[in-house]
């Protein structure tokens, strides 16, 4: 169940599996001088193959998942890993390792995402960061020399167990056995942090074996102060990670070398308008980290200048070839610029790198006319079949083309999965006033007023029945349609029929005493695909 959230809860059987060494050393020590196997040590070999077999099992079954072969990463994901020069790895990985200790000892700078420039690479031997490294490796060998020892005297289980725990689920992030795609990843030091708390505790419990009265008064109040410190950083950090806002800019705080949270933060910029800004941002996540093709693409798609943003978005497909949204987005300005082709060719490689992209088939359906338009557009129904804005755009383009009874099919799917979508209830009333089905006209209108809380009717003597308010708004329909542009001042007449009749965009509001009911603009039905101006950004 572990392995379910992360491979790392695999380590926990290896821990188990040298735990139970050290407790069964000694019948197998005998068992080995002896060469003859007793009945502790024949338990131990039982209990050791079905871990193995279930290790086994449980490995193949994540390769499965894997499809049989592992993730592949790129520089800007472990820049250490992916460096020429092997003693520029070595110096680095070490260091790593010092990292995340100090992150167990003392977490005070946090970040969701550790990647790119957020660590600089330890490149010789005269970095001062090599002394974290020499500590660390000198007491990993005096914790090493206590357990090899009490193998005999087995005096210090405590210390072995919080060794195993700290040690043996971290080996699959330290870039020894696999490259991994991160450079610091918190979540890895979840089981450790079992066994370095229990390292801690037990040094505290043999400090207090030995202490006076108020050298166990002092230890007690040290243990009071960190326990208050770290809650109060968990308290801090639960408002980090309250909103994608604050997490971005708590990571921007924490690692401003690091190019991803430049990325991030002004994705965040972007989403409120704040473009100034947002440029700002993209900029210094490309001044850190110059491969970066998301950010040029982001940034692309907020130039007004056709020809930066074509820059921009080729430089991202030359990074990336199969960025899919950079090839989108320069098939949107290669339209914008009148480079029909171009653009044909740009979103047809987009299709060709994700044929499941569906604002690209919207795209080159406004690019092609007649059936070929129509093709693609029933295509898009069908590949996003909950989407009432698919069906409508081919429903728009069916009654375009006087396939009226089609037409209403597709809308009245449509509405099927959202009778508020606005845009297809107005295509489906224009396709039942064309038939001449003024009944079934009555009832949809009248549903969806109900639903939306829109019928409102009222004269002289109160409320009319809603069956009425149906037949004003058919009545005012025919009244419409022979040109006597008047209204029943006591029946508020909706303009929403006059909408329908002929044809037009219209926001559903009534008149200036009634709130808006719904802020939604139908467009109207040769309009069938979204605004050409909107971009796509990772």
């Amino acid at each position: 169940m572990a392995m379910l959230a992360k491979e790392t809860g695999l380590t926990v059987l290896f821990v188990n599996l040298f735990l139970d060494l050290y407790r069964s050393w000694h019948p197998l020590k005998r068992a080995l001088l002896e060469r003859k196997w007793n009945e502790e040590a024949l338990h131990f070999s039982q209990r050791t193959a079905k871990l193995l077999m279930a290790l086994s099992v449980l490995l193949v079954f994540r390769l499965a998942l894997l499809q049989g072969s592992l993730p592949r990463f790129v520089s800007q994901d472990n820049p250490a890993a992916f460096h020429p020069h092997r003693q520029v790895r070595l110096l680095t990985f070490s260091y790593l390792a010092v990292f995340n200790f100090l992150l167990l000892l003392c977490p005070s700078t946090l970040s969701h995402d550790w990647q790119m420039g957020s660590i600089p690479l330890v490149a010789s031997f005269s970095d001062s960061r090599n002394i974290g490294t020499c500590i660390l490796i000198a007491l990993s060998l005096v914790l090493a020399y206590k357990c090899f020892v009490d193998f005999e005297e087995q005096k210090q289980i405590p210390l072995v167990l919080s060794c195993l725990l700290l040690v043996l689920p971290f080996l699959p992030a330290a870039n020894i056995l696999v490259t991994v795609g991160f450079v610091i990843a918190e979540r890895v030091l979840y089981i450790p942090s079992s066994g370095f708390v229990l390292l801690v505790a037990y040094g505290v419990q043999l400090m207090c074996s030995r202490a006076t009265h108020k050298q166990k008064s002092l230890i007690c109040s040290v243990i009071i102060l960190v326990l208050c410190c770290f809650a109060a950083k968990t308290h801090i950090r639960n408002k980090d990670w309250a909103s994608r806002e604050t997490l971005s800019r708590s990571g921007l705080r924490a690692v401003p070398q690091n190019a991803k949270m430049h990325y991030n933060w002004a994705n965040c910029l972007r989403d409120k308008n704040e473009s100034r800004e947002a440029v700002l941002h993209y900029r210094e996540a490309l001044a850190l980290w110059p491969q970066y093709a998301s950010a040029h693409n982001n940034l692309g798609t907020l130039m007004s200048n056709p020809s930066v943003a074509e820059h921009h978005f080729l430089t991202a497909i030359q990074i990336n070839p199969t960025h899919v949204n950079a090839h989108y987005n320069l098939g949107q300005i290669y339209r914008r610029m009148n480079r029909t082709t171009e653009a044909m060719a740009m979103l047809e490689r987009c299709l060709s790198l994700n044929s499941e992209y569906t604002p690209a088939y919207l795209l080159l359906a406004k690019l092609h006319a007649g059936p070929i338009a129509g093709r693609l557009l029933r295509h898009v129904a069908l590949l996003a079949p909950h989407s009432p804005d698919h069906a409508a755009y081919y429903a728009a383009w069916l009654a375009k083309h006087n396939r009226i009874l089609e037409a209403q099919r597709y809308y009245e799917d449509a509405l099927s999965i959202s009778f508020s979508h606005l845009e297809s209830l107005l295509g489906l009333a224009r396709c039942l006033r064309s038939r001449g089905q003024k009944s079934r006209l009555q009832q949809i209108l009248l549903r969806w007023h109900i639903q939306q809380g829109n019928i409102e009717v009222r004269w002289s003597g109160g409320s009319l029945p809603g069956v009425y308010a149906g037949d004003l708004y058919l009545g005012s329909w025919e009244l419409y349609k022979q040109g006597q542009v008047t209204s029943v001042s006591e029946t508020r007449q909706d303009a929403f029929v006059y909408c329908i009749n002929e044809g037009l965009p219209h926001s559903c509001k009534r008149d200036e005493t009634r709130t808006s009911s719904s802020e939604s603009t139908a467009k109207s039905g040769s309009n069938i695909t979204p605004s050409s101006d909107s971009k796509s950004f990772q």
